[in-house]
């Protein structure tokens, strides 16, 4: 079971991307070269190259308590504080809270496409078998899993995308049956369920206050959308001018809901993130990220048969990997050039995006989630995926 968990692993995360893995592979090779940062802590200079450059492995060995290799990115004090251009990283590790998945001994998760938490539980999507899982926050304990894979009623089909709602609902986006369906939070029943016809290409669903929905949809030309009462209201452009023409990014965007109707859309590959609220054409604002991350120039080639191949050149940064909103802060798993990339987490306030600080992972994220002083961690560093627990620094 093992290489095929990785293969599906991989051919499901690649399409979430809209990416090749040759590419991803690029990325990690053109930004190992010129990434050559040293450190602040605790008022001495240390070399970064000392602390952690790789993702320790996930598995059973890591269920009951943080391995050895992650310890590394503590290793100098338990409270070390690293100080890496604009970043002020936290070099402790996290308390690990739960762990589900991870071994082979735990089949319960085979294939995680996505999470979204209140304060009370976590809500997995398992897209090898279309089920939902609701697990406790503080425990892990299930608590109800409901779905199966197909296209008919309380069926799903692989790619889902959950979000939490203002009303307290779990919303899924469900892209190849172009349905949206609102999840009861307390037993997992479908509260109700649409489709939508519009909905040629979506990615990310976000609902805001006013029962509005903010779809991010990979669609040339409408990359962002409101809609309401089933129908497409407004059409809004990249709040980059300079990214108008690349709907690409859209594709390469992530759209992450907050507990209160916040849509904050973060570029993977680009300049920084923008906050929606309410049915606009512009957000409230747009800040650039920590690290410095250009926009990619994108290079057209010719294919098999005169087709035109559009990509992202050798050497593209990635910027975010994974993002959630809280309460009161937004969470961006980041890449960049550091000796961190992948393992990062940087934090901005919600209010106005402001940056308040880092600290790491233990392994580079899938997917995270973020309530009530926890985050909620899709791991699937190897071939036996899981979901990971850990208390907020």
């Amino acid at each position: 079971m093992a290489p095929f968990h990785r293969a599906a692993i991989c051919a499901a995360w690649l399409l979430v991307c809209g990416c090749s893995a040759a590419g991803d592979d690029a990325h990690q090779s053109g930004t190992a070269s010129d990434a050559r940062p040293t450190s602040r802590v605790e008022g001495t200079e240390v070399s970064i190259n000392g602390v952690a450059s790789q993702p320790p492995p996930s598995g059973a060995a890591r269920d009951s308590a943080v391995d050895g290799d992650s310890r590394a990115i503590g290793m100098t004090r338990q409270d070390a504080v690293i100080r890496e251009g604009a970043r002020t990283i936290r070099g402790n590790e996290l308390p690990p809270l739960w762990t589900h998945g991870g071994s082979q001994d735990d089949s319960l998760i085979a294939l995680p496409m996505s999470l979204a938490a209140d304060s009370e539980r976590v809500v997995v999507y398992d897209s090898m078998d279309g089920v939902f899982t609701a697990y406790s926050a503080s425990t892990g304990d299930i608590q109800w899993r409901v779905g199966r894979r197909g296209k008919g009623p309380d069926e799903y089909s692989a790619y889902v995308v959950l979000a939490r709602t203002p009303g307290g609902d779990f919303l899924a986006l469900d892209w190849q049956n172009l349905r949206l369906t609102y999840i009861e939070p307390s037993t997992g029943s479908t509260r109700r369920a649409m489709r939508w016809p519009v909905l040629s290409a979506p990615r990310y669903p976000c609902a805001t206050a006013d029962d509005r929905l903010l779809i991010l949809n990979s669609r040339p030309g409408r990359p962002l959308i409101w809609l309401t009462d089933s129908v497409a209201t407004l059409e809004a452009p990249l709040p980059w001018p300079n990214a108008r023409e690349m709907h690409q990014l859209a594709t390469q965007g992530i759209l992450a809901a907050g507990p209160h109707g916040d849509c904050v859309l973060t570029l993977k590959y680009g300049q920084g993130f923008a906050r929606y609220q309410q049915q606009d054409s512009m957000p409230l604002y747009m800040r650039a990220f920590v690290e410095p991350v250009a926009l990619p120039i994108l290079t057209r080639e010719k294919g098999p048969g005169g087709a035109t191949i559009t990509g992202f050149p050798k050497g593209t940064v990635r910027a975010a990997i994974a993002a959630a909103v809280g309460e009161t802060e937004v969470l961006i798993a980041f890449g960049g050039r550091s000796k961190f990339r992948r393992l990062l987490v940087d934090r901005y306030t919600l209010a106005n995006g402001d940056y308040v600080g880092s600290f790491l992972l233990p392994f580079s994220p899938a997917g995270i989630a973020v309530s009530a002083g926890r985050i909620f961690v899709i791991d699937t560093s190897d071939e036996y995926p899981a979901v990971r627990a850990f208390a907020l620094p």
